[in-house]
């Protein structure tokens, strides 16, 4: 499974001051919780992140997050927030997964592939059953 690649770089700053002069700079800030209880902060690009979320298996799926100069960590999506209006990326939260949890995500998205191919397979089967004709182009030669 390919995973969502995401290059953050850490910020003391935190509050609502600060988050607004990182949005017009045009990255959007993070937390990172740990299972220590102790939170990461950190700031993404924008369109990074963008990019990252409709990836294969971006907001199901995992995140490996480089903070600054630190180690890749595998995360996962826990919440994100975004503008009502314009749509733009305000907030994400991410936490760490373990191998695992790493496994039952691939897992889970294949069985979704799995369940959706099927689904289209049984829904062409059904309407060939019940004798409806797939609409095909005629070609130039049939016109004449």
């Amino acid at each position: 499974m390919a995973h969502a690649q995401l290059t953050a770089v850490p910020r003391t700053e935190t509050g609502n001051g600060p988050a607004r002069r990182l949005r017009r700079q045009g990255m959007v800030p993070g937390i990172l919780y740990q299972p220590s209880g102790a939170a990461l902060a950190f700031a993404v690009p924008e369109r990074e992140l963008r990019r990252a979320l409709i990836s294969e298996g971006g907001r199901e799926g995992v995140v490996d997050l480089r903070i600054g100069d630190g180690p890749v960590q595998a995360t996962r999506l826990a919440d994100w927030h975004r503008d009502p209006v314009r749509g733009d990326i305000l907030h994400i939260d991410l936490r760490p997964v373990d191998e695992a949890e790493v496994a039952q995500v691939a897992a889970e998205q294949a069985e979704a592939e799995r369940v959706a191919l099927q689904a289209a397979a049984e829904a062409e089967a059904a309407g060939e059953s019940r004798g409806a004709d797939v609409f095909e182009e005629p070609d130039a030669a049939d016109a004449e």
